[in-house]
């Protein structure tokens, strides 16, 4: 198979289930990180690439999603985990290699629980 074919669907859907506890578990120890002053929080990381079609870093912001308050970064840990998916992506198929991600944490109100909402952006 050509390596920059698109994958057929049922390969992308057991690649998104393969992954989708990986983020989890990101959103899940970036919960546990959070300050317990923080209303939620808004976690973005950006691939910033280093080299062309080389070697990329991982640059993340961090913070409170009401107070707007910063961090000066996530964890080192959660910050791999970040990279190691974005290698799987870019592996698995190129075009799928996000360039940004948001995962925030957000209280819903009516069901007095957590909730996590992740976009990406390529």
């Amino acid at each position: 198979m050509d390596p920059r074919a698109e994958p057929p669907a049922d390969e992308k859907q057991r690649f998104y289930a393969a992954v989708e506890p990986r983020w989890k578990e990101v959103a899940t120890a970036l919960a546990a990180d959070r300050p317990p002053e923080w209303e939620g929080y808004r976690f973005e990381a950006e691939i910033v690439q280093t080299a062309v079609a080389g070697p990329f870093r991982v640059q993340v912001s961090f913070g409170d999603r009401v107070s707007n308050r910063q961090r000066g970064g996530a964890p080192k840990e959660i910050v791999d985990k970040v990279a190691e998916l974005q290698m799987a992506y870019a592996v698995f198929w190129q075009p799928m290699a996000w360039k940004k991600v948001v995962i925030e944490q957000i209280w819903d109100r009516e069901k007095r629980s957590w909730t996590f909402e992740t976009r990406w952006e390529y």
